[in-house]
């Protein structure tokens, strides 16, 4: 819910209060815009409610807009919504895995075609000896995003992770290009249907002999791993890409193997393996496995989120716009003196505002605009294209909405000083913006 409170008069308004009150007012609560706030002639300032139902069903309260208004010292506006049952998400199911070798090479193809499905994700893992990041991924006509990538211990090989998904066109192969020539490389590409269709890949977790993401000199080989991933939603999928050099992998309880292949001989070998498990509630995952000697190894793992089914998205959408659209509109009329008028805000597109203050220390704001109910992400990321923060990943109502990132990761740790990146994405329509975080 979005008000406009503005000033029709020729002095400041003061507003001292917004409550909220009703049997149901603890189901609503004044998300940003609230008081105490003041309002120069002519100007006005956006009030956002949110509405929580805790069961479901119709839910009412009363916004007081308390100010100093000679006229109107309070106007009051109804609030009303009906609580609707969580949309199920669906069951995640894995299609089928392909691969592809190279010596002596900067590029690495898959020996076969994948199946070209609308809506699937094609998740690839890459590993290589020696280890060279991969520049880019290419195939089935699809944009390829990367999740992540990690070097071993010892930096004697490593292993990159990319993901697409939409609608596919071409062969059916999928190429991975690296940064420089590598003496093997080893790729295995996994396809699975029932992802979501906006934010398939939603937490992300690398590590080696030295830890979670680290470092590439000072670590020890070894024949184990066990890293902990927390999950997010019900019904995800853990996958695990891992690099090991000249070793085979098996993989921890309950999880799958889908790929375990080698390329080379002797000390340039190099090893990749892949792997999934579905997991029934959010939780901390343990991805754990072992190898058949002691090596020199690195580890990638993501979150893969289910899609929820179009019936229960499209009622979930009609449900909040409805509830946008249910809001009682106070008295407009205008006075001489002072007056306030609250009226419902709704885009008329997504939109999304430069990020102000730019640059910023501590803090900035992004604001955005949705028409209509829709999926919203949002991430922070480095200049290395790493993921520094997810503020927004969820269903979120119509209206004029904004968030505020404080300028830390998402372990809470201050970030450092420097450019920054954020992907914001409405639905299907996705917005870029460059922040500069000046401490």
């Amino acid at each position: 819910f979005n008000f406009k409170v503005k000033n029709t008069g020729q002095a400041t308004l003061s507003v001292s209060a917004t409550t909220l009150t009703g049997s149901d007012a603890a189901q609503f609560s004044v998300t940003s815009g609230g008081a105490p706030f003041s309002v120069t002639a002519g100007d006005s300032q956006t009030v956002t409610v949110g509405f929580t139902p805790t069961s479901t069903g119709a839910r009412s309260a009363m916004l007081g807009i308390t100010s100093d208004d000679p006229d109107e010292g309070q106007v009051d506006v109804a609030l009303s919504g009906s609580g609707d049952d969580a949309p199920p998400v669906g069951q995640i199911v894995f299609e089928e895995v392909v691969s592809g070798a190279a010596a002596s090479s900067n590029s690495v193809t898959t020996e076969t075609g994948l199946a070209q499905v609308t809506g699937n994700l094609y998740v690839a893992a890459i590993a290589s000896k020696r280890y060279r990041e991969v520049a880019t991924v290419t195939g089935l006509g699809l944009t390829w995003t990367k999740a992540g990538n990690q070097c071993s211990g010892r930096n004697q090989t490593g292993v990159d992770v990319w993901y697409a998904l939409g609608t596919p066109s071409g062969d059916g192969s999928v190429t991975a290009i690296l940064t420089a020539v590598s003496d093997n490389v080893v790729l295995a590409v996994t396809r699975y249907s029932g992802v979501d269709g906006d934010s398939p890949v939603v937490s992300l977790l690398s590590g080696n002999s030295n830890g979670v993401a680290g470092t590439c000199s000072g670590g020890v080989d070894g024949s184990a791993y066990s890293l902990n991933l927390e999950t997010t939603v019900p019904n995800a999928v853990i996958y695990g890409a891992l690099a090991m050099r000249r070793k085979t992998h098996t993989p921890g309880a309950s999880y799958t193997e889908r790929m375990d292949r080698m390329q080379g001989s002797g000390g340039s070998t190099a090893s990749l393996a892949s792997m999934d498990k579905e997991v029934a509630a959010p939780a901390l995952v343990t991805i754990d496995g072992t190898f058949n000697g002691t090596t020199d190894w690195a580890m990638l793992g993501i979150e893969i989120r289910p899609g929820i089914p179009a019936a229960a998205l499209a009622r979930r959408e009609l449900l909040l716009a409805g509830l946008a659209e249910s809001q009682s509109p106070v008295d407009e009329s205008e006075t001489d003196s002072e007056t306030e008028e609250a009226e419902t805000l709704l885009p008329t597109e997504f939109s999304m505002s430069p990020n102000y203050p730019n640059p910023f220390n501590p803090s900035t704001t992004i604001e955005y605009g949705l028409p209509r109910a829709a999926k919203v992400e949002l991430v922070i990321y480095n200049v290395r294209g790493q993921t520094v923060r997810q503020l927004l990943n969820e269903i979120q109502e119509a209206g004029f909405r904004s968030v505020v990132w404080n300028g830390r990761d998402n372990s809470g740790n201050e970030a450092s000083s420097g450019i920054y990146f954020l992907r914001l994405k409405l639905g299907q329509k996705s917005f870029t913006g460059r922040l500069t975080l000046a401490r």
